[in-house]
């Protein structure tokens, strides 16, 4: 089994509190949101946050229309290490420091790309919002999530421990089978073309073991 890069951290502002999503009704149909940029491959970096951030703003109405890369990536990850020193000290480059995706958001603030963001509170929360528009997601990763089984489907063995700490970007929602569409950021080798998918059952047992939800706001 390889395992790959990682680079999220648990950094939880309880201001956040202030600034959270509403629950809106769950879809009932399956919905996949179109993405406008390929997957990208992190390679040894601990850039996931970044990159799920850019393919969250590559997909479906938070398409931005900007051809974003894999330097742009790089690029919001070295400004994220800048701003997310009180919880996590050192800049990349060149200390590949990881960072949170708080803080990813909060750079696409500075960027003007989004006016602001908000946070799901609950898997309801979670899942309404992802029938509407992509969602990014950080969460422990087990050692059982790294290569997909049968069907793209992630495995979370509760037992295999945690490895760290990973970002990824919901991109999809069927509900006939309670499941999510997941686009990680390791390459399009991985998974089906970069993708997975994650029960509700284990997407809920994941973000409550210190995980985080949060979706943007255009600007008007």
């Amino acid at each position: 089994m390889a395992v790959r890069p990682l680079g999220r951290h648990q950094v939880h502002d309880e201001r956040s509190r202030a600034f959270a999503l509403e629950p809106v009704a769950l879809p009932t149909k399956t919905v996949l949101h179109e993405r406008h940029t390929p997957i990208f491959d992190q390679g040894e970096l601990g850039c996931c946050t970044a990159c799920a951030l850019l393919g969250m703003l590559s997909t479906g109405p938070l398409n931005l229309g900007k051809a974003f890369t894999l330097a742009d990536a790089h690029r919001v990850y070295h400004d994220e290490t800048l701003i997310d020193d009180s919880t996590i000290p050192g800049h990349w480059p060149p200390t590949d420091t990881g960072s949170a995706g708080i803080y990813s958001c909060k750079v696409a603030v500075q960027r003007a790309w989004i006016s602001s963001y908000r946070h799901a509170f609950s898997l309801t929360a979670a899942l309404g919002w992802l029938g509407r528009q992509p969602v990014s997601i950080g969460v422990p990763w087990m050692t059982s999530m790294f290569e997909p089984g049968r069907g793209a489907l992630l495995k979370v063995d509760r037992r295999s421990g945690v490895e760290g700490g990973h970002q990824v970007c919901l991109d999809g929602i069927d509900p006939a089978h309670s499941r999510v569409r997941l686009a990680n950021s390791w390459g399009s080798s991985w998974g089906d073309g970069g993708r997975a998918w994650l029960s509700y059952e284990d997407l809920g047992w994941l973000l409550n073991q210190g995980g985080d939800a949060v979706t943007a706001i255009l600007p008007e």
